[in-house]
């Protein structure tokens, strides 16, 4: 199984079957992980971790406080991410694969060919088709 990222006719697998999305928050500036899960055709998300509450971002119920980080279970499915990556923090988002290290996304894409400009764009992030 792969995970595949896409952004317009660019697109770069990564062979992996669980990788870790990481960002920090373009307000709060706190830090937010979450675990994904390659399962057939979709991702699943199966933990997350978040450094504090803030804007838009409050510690769900049951979540366990662990170094300094809260780190709560949720099960999550869906056919694909939708990541919008913004000139002004254009490395926020990371994915990070066991034993491959975490890479920013644009970074990824770019190795791939894709010349990012002023402009947002949307980065899709799914199970590669196979």
């Amino acid at each position: 199984m792969a995970i595949c990222l896409s952004v317009g006719a660019v697109i770069v697998s990564i062979a992996a079957q669980q990788f870790t999305l990481s960002w920090t928050h373009s307000v709060e500036r706190i830090l937010w992980q979450e675990d994904w899960r390659v399962r057939g055709q979709k991702l699943s998300l199966v933990e997350a971790r978040i450094k504090g509450n803030g804007a838009g971002m409050a510690v769900p119920e049951g979540a366990v406080l662990k170094n300094g980080v809260w780190h709560y279970g949720i099960s999550l499915d869906v056919p694909a991410l939708h990541l919008t990556i913004s000139p002004f923090g254009r490395d926020e988002y990371q994915i990070c694969v066991p034993d491959q290290g975490c890479q920013a996304i644009p970074n990824i894409l770019s190795d791939a060919g894709f010349v990012a400009t002023d402009t947002s764009y949307v980065v899709n992030v799914s199970s590669c088709k196979n």
